[in-house]
C-alpha cells in the first residue's frame, strides 16, 4: 500500500531525483505510527541525522573547476590593462572560487548574504591558531605576511566599497599595513585581487587607492591602482628606481625621468596613506568547539537547571513548551538519546553562546545580552538546526512534501541574520520549484536545482563537541 501511494504521487507530477527524495521523506513521516520506521531515518523528525548531501566530497573539485573558468576569462581582460612598465610578477593577483554574493554594508560584522567572505576570514584564524608556514598560506591563496609574530596579535578585516559599486570589499589588514584584498564577482564568487608576498607589500591610500611596492630583480616598483568596473583595476600612476635612478608614468611608452623629491612627493604626499579600523578575526570552527569558563557558564545556570530536569523528570513534549525549550528534548529522553551543552562564540564578540546539542542537532541556542540571558533559536519537528563551517546555522524546515526550506543564518549581536536560503516551493511553480530567497521565507529569484543544490552544498556541517548537562561545573 505504501508503494502504491508513493508510485502515485510521483508519476502525479514527474519530479526531478531529488524533488522524489524530499517528497519520499514527507510521505514516509505521514504514514501510520505502525508503518513508520524506528531508526533514525527522517531529517524532518526528532530522531534523526539531517540528510547529508551526498556531492558535498565533490565541493573542492567543483570550486577548483570553477575557479579556473573564472579566472581564465578574468585573466584574458586583464591581460589587455597590463603597463608594461612593471615587471610580471608585479601584476595584481586574481583568484575566484564560487560563493554566495554579499549585500552587506557593515565594516564591522559579516552579515546578509556575505557568506564567502566568512570563509575566506576561517582561513586566516586557523593560519594563526594553527602557526601554519608560508607554504600553507601560498596553498590556501593567503598573505604569507599575516604569519609574522608583529602582525598576527593585530590582524583583523574590514569592508570597504572600492570602487562605488555597492560591494564591499573584504580587505586583510592590520590598521596599517593591507595583506589581502577580496571582491564579489557578478557570477556569485569571490575574487582575490591583491596579496602581499614575500616581496610585496600594500597599503591603501586615500581616495581607496591601492599602493603596490614590489622590489624585482634589484629594482623598485610602487604601482597606485583604483579598482574600476566591479572587479577590473587601473594603475592612475607608477614609480620605479632602477640603478639609482628614479623614473614615473603609467608605462614604458611615456615614462620619465624625475629625481628623489619628486619620487618622494609621488609616494608619500600624493597618494597619503589611510589608517583603517579593523574588526578581529572571528574564531575559527574547532577551537571554539568547546572552551567553557566557569563564570559563563554560571551565567547560563538558570537554563541548564531546566534541562537537568527535563532529563531527570522525562518531560513530555507540553512541558518542555511550557518551558519554552525545545519540544524534541522529550523525544531525546524518552528513546535515551546523548546530549548536552556546548558553549561556542558564534558571533565573535568575546561572549560565548549556549548550545543544546546531541553533536549533530542544536536544538536550542542561547546568547548573553545586557538584560541576561536570550533566546535565540528552538528546533522542533519539522524545523531541525546544525551548525557549519563558520558558525554559521543552517535550518532544514518542511512545510509538507510540496514545500522545504534550507535557511542559513549568521549570528550578529544577538540576532539571527539570513546568509543565504534556497526555497523548494512546488506550489508557487511545479515546473520549476526551486528559489533563492533573501529572508528565508519569500521565494524570490528562481533557480535551477543544481544551482539550489550548490548553495546547500556550500556550507559543511560540523560535529559539536558537548558535555552532558550532569557534569557542568
Amino acid at each position: 500500500m505504501r508503494s502504491k501511494i508513493i508510485v502515485k504521487a510521483f508519476d502525479s507530477i514527474n519530479p526531478s531525483q531529488m524533488q522524489k527524495d524530499r517528497m519520499l521523506q514527507e510521505i514516509l513521516r505521514q504514514m501510520p505510527e505502525q508503518a513508520q520506521p524506528t531508526k533514525r531515518t527522517n531529517r524532518n523528525t526528532y530522531v534523526t541525522e539531517p540528510v547529508k548531501h551526498s556531492r558535498r566530497s565533490l565541493i573542492p573539485a567543483i570550486a577548483a573547476c570553477l575557479a579556473v573558468c573564472v579566472l581564465g576569462g578574468l585573466g584574458i581582460g586583464m591581460l589587455k590593462n597590463r603597463q608594461t612598465m612593471s615587471p610580471s610578477s608585479a601584476e595584481p593577483s586574481f583568484s575566484a572560487v564560487p560563493a554566495p554574493q554579499t549585500q552587506d554594508s557593515s565594516e564591522t560584522a559579516l552579515s546578509g548574504s556575505n557568506a564567502y567572505y566568512g570563509t575566506i576570514l576561517n582561513k586566516y584564524a586557523t593560519a594563526l591558531r594553527d602557526n601554519w608556514d608560508v607554504a600553507q598560506c601560498h596553498n590556501a591563496d593567503i598573505s604569507p605576511q599575516i604569519i609574522q609574530e608583529d602582525v598576527r596579535d593585530k590582524l583583523g578585516f574590514c569592508l570597504r566599497d572600492l570602487d562605488g559599486n555597492g560591494i564591499e570589499e573584504l580587505i586583510i589588514s592590520d590598521g596599517e599595513q593591507v595583506y589581502d584584498v577580496f571582491t564579489i564577482l557578478p557570477n556569485d564568487g569571490a575574487g582575490h585581487l591583491f596579496c602581499a608576498s614575500e616581496n610585496v607589500f600594500l597599503n591603501l591610500c586615500e581616495g581607496n587607492v591601492i599602493k603596490r611596492q614590489e622590489t624585482v630583480d634589484g629594482a623598485t616598483y610602487w604601482q597606485f591602482y583604483t579598482l574600476v568596473n566591479d572587479f577590473d583595476f587601473s594603475i592612475q600612476e607608477a614609480v620605479v628606481l632602477r640603478d639609482g635612478q628614479y623614473f614615473s608614468g603609467p608605462s614604458d611608452a611615456n615614462v620619465q625621468p624625475i629625481s628623489k623629491d619628486e619620487a618622494g612627493d609621488i609616494i608619500v604626499s600624493k597618494y597619503p596613506k589611510v589608517k583603517l579600523d579593523v574588526t578581529p578575526l572571528p574564531s575559527p570552527i574547532g577551537e571554539n568547539s568547546y572552551q567553557e569558563t566557569t563564570p559563563t557558564t554560571q551565567a547560563y545556570e538558570d537554563i541548564l537547571s531546566v534541562f537537568d530536569r527535563a532529563i531527570s523528570e522525562k518531560w513530555n513534549m507540553q512541558q518542555c513548551s511550557d518551558a519554552g525549550i525545545s519540544i524534541m528534548i522529550a523525544n531525546l529522553t524518552e528513546y535515551g538519546v546523548d546530549f548536552g551543552y556546548a558553549l561556542m562564540d558564534l558571533d565573535g564578540n568575546g561572549n560565548q553562546e549556549l548550545l543544546i546539542t546531541d553533536g549533530s542537532i542544536v536544538y536550542n541556542v542561547y546568547t548573553l545580552t545586557d538584560e541576561g540571558v536570550s533566546l535565540v533559536l528552538t528546533g522542533w519537528e519539522r524545523s531541525s538546526y546544525r551548525l557549519c563551517n563558520d558558525n554559521i546555522l543552517y535550518q532544514q524546515g518542511s512545510g509538507g512534501a510540496a514545500l522545504s526550506y534550507d535557511t542559513f543564518y549568521r549570528l550578529v549581536n544577538g540576532v539571527l541574520v539570513v546568509d543565504d536560503a534556497v526555497i523548494f516551493d512546488a506550489d508557487t511553480d511545479p515546473e520549476s520549484p526551486w528559489f533563492r530567497s533573501a529572508d528565508g521565507e519569500t521565494p524570490t529569484d528562481p533557480i535551477s536545482e543544481d544551482q539550489a543544490q550548490a548553495i546547500i552544498n556550500s556550507y559543511t556541517p560540523v560535529e559539536i563537541p558537548f558535555r552532558a548537562i550532569s557534569d557542568r561545573p
